[in-house]
C-alpha cells in the first residue's frame, strides 16, 4: 500500500455523515473542518488523502473514494504505465475449470473466475442453463415441442408456433432439413419483357398484379422516355392544348389539367418578360424625381432623393465641406481645458490674435494663430503619453490610440505648410515663464525652432530659454520610423 498509514484527514461535516463521526467518538461541526484518522474514513469519502507513487516515490494527494480499492497508487498516468512494463497483464494467468452446464473442459483466466460464479463453454450452454434455473414468474408463457430434424426437446412461445411449421433446436438441424428440398413451392410462370421482349420467370401473384413486366430499370427508362405508348397513357383525358398568355409568343403547347394557371406561358423567360412589363407600368412605388440643393459650406449644386431632403437640414457635396462646418451644424460648444485657458490668457497678454479649436481638412487644431500660419497643441501629460514620465511599453490601449492620433494629425498639418508647437502640461504648471518665451521665439523664427517641444528646454540663470543636453522624442515618432521601414 502507498498510502501514508498514520495520518489524519480534514473532513467537513454534513447531515448526511453526521451521526456516523458522532457514533465513532468525533464532535463534528458544520461550520469548521474537523480531523479524523484514516481507518475511521469511509470508503467512498471524498477527501484527500496524501499517498506515496509506487513507481517515482513522489508524494501526492488524492481523494480517497478513487484510490480505496486500488493495490498500488500512481501520482500520474505516465508513472502507472511505467510500473506495468515488463509485468503480466490481468488476463496473463488462465486456468483450467469445467462448463457448469456439460462439464466439458474449457480455459478461462483467473479474473472472469472471481467475476462470474458459472462459467460456459458455449451460448447454447448458457442459454440451456438459465431455462433450467429460473427464477420468478415467466414474463411469457412457453410450449414444449420437438426438433423437425432430431426430436430434441425445445421451448417456443405462441408468437413462434404461428409463423412457421417446423422448428430446430440449432442452425445444423434446419440445414440439414432443408438438403435437396426446393427453397420456393410454388410454380414460376414465364413472362415476356414489355421493351425488349426477354423472357423473365414470375411468381404466379406478381404475374397477375403487374400489367406490363421489364427485365430492368433501363428498360423502364427507355420505354418511357421514347415509346408514344406512354405518352397516351400520361396524357390521356388529363391533358389540354393551350396558347402562350405572352402576346408576343402565341407559341402553342400541351399543360396537364393540374398545372393549369389564370396565365400559362410556354416557357420561364415569357413569364418574366410579361411580369417586368406589367410591374413597369403598374408601380405603386414609381421612382420620383431628386430634389436639387445646394452645399452649405461651398455652395455647389446637388441633388438628393425626397426622403434625405426631409431628414436633413444642411447639405454637403463632400466630406470634406462636412468637416469644415461640423461644428457649427451640430451646435457642440467648446469646452477647454485649464491649461488650454492658461495659454489663451498668455496670448492675449501679450496680444497675440489666435483662434480655438480651427478645423483643418480632418483635424482641429487646440490654438491656431491666423498671421503667421503658425499653431499650438496643449499637451496633456497622461492622454498623449509624456515621453519623461510613462515608458512606451507601459501604456494602455486608450495612451496609445491618442499617441497614433496624434501622429496622422501632425502628418496631415504639416503638409498643409503649418508649423505646430508642442507645450506639455508639466511645463505649463510649473515654468510658465519658459512657456511664454517660447511662444515669442516660435513667432518670431518660426521654421528655425531647433525643438518644437517644451520639455527638451529649459531656462538658463539669466532666464533665457536653452536646449536642453539630453533630448527626448515623443512617442508618435515611432509610428514615423515604422512607417519609413
Amino acid at each position: 500500500m502507498a498510502v501514508i498509514i498514520n495520518q489524519f484527514v480534514k473532513v467537513r461535516a454534513s447531515n448526511r455523515n453526521k451521526t456516523y463521526y458522532a457514533n465513532l467518538g468525533y464532535t463534528p461541526n458544520e461550520k469548521q473542518e474537523f480531523k479524523i484518522h484514516l481507518k475511521d474514513l469511509p470508503l467512498s469519502s471524498p477527501s484527500e488523502v496524501k499517498i506515496v507513487c509506487d513507481y517515482c516515490n513522489k508524494c501526492s494527494s488524492k481523494p480517497y473514494k478513487n484510490i480505496s480499492s486500488q493495490k498500488n497508487h500512481f501520482c500520474s498516468r505516465e508513472c502507472a504505465n511505467n510500473f506495468l512494463i515488463g509485468k503480466p497483464s490481468w488476463n496473463a494467468r488462465l486456468i483450467h475449470i469445467k462448463c457448469s452446464e456439460c462439464s466439458k473442459d474449457i480455459i478461462r483466466s483467473e479474473w472472469e473466475t472471481k467475476q462470474h460464479k458459472n462459467l460456459f463453454c458455449s451460448r447454447s450452454c448458457a442459454d440451456n442453463f438459465m431455462r433450467r434455473n429460473r427464477k420468478g414468474k415467466l414474463k411469457v408463457k412457453r410450449y414444449e415441442l420437438k426438433c423437425s430434424f432430431c426430436n430434441a426437446t425445445i421451448e417456443r412461445t405462441e408468437n413462434e408456433l404461428k409463423r412457421a411449421k417446423n422448428h430446430f433446436c440449432s442452425q445444423k438441424c434446419l440445414s440439414e432439413f432443408s438438403k435437396g428440398k426446393p427453397k420456393n413451392t410454388k410454380e414460376k410462370i414465364k413472362k415476356l419483357c414489355h421493351n425488349c421482349n426477354k423472357p423473365i420467370y414470375m411468381t404466379p401473384y406478381r404475374a397477375l398484379q403487374s400489367k406490363r413486366t421489364f427485365c430492368s430499370r433501363n428498360c423502364r427508362s427507355s420505354w418511357m422516355r421514347e415509346s408514344d405508348e406512354y405518352r397516351k397513357i400520361v396524357f390521356k383525358g388529363k391533358s389540354v392544348e393551350l396558347t402562350c398568355s405572352n402576346e408576343s409568343c402565341n407559341k402553342t403547347f400541351t399543360r396537364k389539367f393540374s398545372e393549369l394557371k389564370e396565365k400559362n406561358f410556354c416557357s420561364m423567360e415569357c413569364a418574366k418578360s410579361l411580369k417586368k412589363l406589367s410591374f413597369i407600368r403598374n408601380n405603386p412605388n414609381p421612382k420620383k424625381e431628386k430634389i436639387s440643393v445646394s452645399c452649405y459650406t461651398c455652395g455647389a449644386g446637388k441633388k438628393v432623393h425626397e426622403s434625405v431632403f426631409k431628414k436633413n437640414k444642411h447639405f454637403f457635396c463632400s466630406y470634406d465641406c462636412y468637416h469644415q462646418k461640423r461644428l457649427e451644424i451640430t451646435e457642440k460648444k467648446v469646452t477647454l481645458t485649464s491649461i488650454h485657458k492658461k495659454i489663451n490668457r498668455l496670448l492675449n497678454e501679450c496680444e497675440i490674435e489666435h483662434i480655438n479649436e480651427k478645423n483643418i481638412g480632418y483635424f482641429s487644431l487646440d490654438i491656431y494663430l491666423p498671421e503667421h500660419k503658425l499653431a499650438i497643441e496643449v499637451m496633456g501629460d497622461y492622454w498623449h503619453g509624456h515621453p519623461q514620465r510613462y515608458n512606451f511599453n507601459s501604456l494602455n490601449n486608450i495612451q496609445k490610440k491618442n499617441i497614433k492620433r496624434d501622429y496622422r494629425k501632425n502628418r496631415y498639418i504639416t503638409k498643409n505648410g503649418i508649423v505646430i508647437l508642442y507645450l506639455w502640461e508639466n511645463d505649463i504648471n510649473q515654468d510658465f515663464e519658459l512657456c511664454k518665451q517660447l511662444i515669442l521665439k516660435f513667432i518670431s523664427k518660426r521654421d528655425g525652432l531647433q525643438n518644437f517641444h517644451s520639455f527638451n528646454w529649459a531656462l538658463d540663470s539669466n532666464s533665457k530659454i536653452v536646449l536642453r543636453t539630453e533630448l527626448f522624442c515623443p512617442f508618435f515618432d515611432y509610428f514615423q520610423g515604422d512607417e519609413q521601414k
